[in-house]
């Protein structure tokens, strides 16, 4: 799945480089791929503050300028932001956030003498 920001109001892009990204809702995990063609990974900087992801860099359409773009997505509660993994393969940005599934616990009902 393909999330650009006029279809998605929890996917904002910043400046005027709009890299593609692709959102993978898998069975364990949550996967984001960002492309980032002619880009390092010491080019790119991934951070997490409560649960929205944050991907920059610089904006190689504008060289020299200081231009940068930036990627923001609030991850679900069902993600493990406290795990994330990044990786940096061909130009794309992987990072993956694993699933935490809650065990169903049984709740004990106190009896309060009634």
């Amino acid at each position: 799945m393909t999330r650009r920001p006029e279809h998605d109001p929890g996917l904002r892009l910043a400046a005027e480089l709009e890299p593609t990204a692709h959102v993978h809702d898998g069975e364990t995990a949550y996967r984001v791929e960002v492309e980032a063609p002619g880009l390092g990974e010491h080019d790119l900087h991934v951070e997490v503050v409560d649960r929205m992801l944050r991907v920059s860099g610089p904006d190689l359409r504008k060289p020299g300028a200081g231009a940068t773009f930036e990627f923001l997505l609030r991850l679900p509660e069902s993600a493990d932001a406290s795990s994330l993994h990044a990786s940096f393969t061909d130009g794309v940005l992987t990072v993956s956030a694993p699933k935490r599934h809650g065990d169903p616990r049984p709740v004990e009902i106190d009896d309060d003498g009634r």
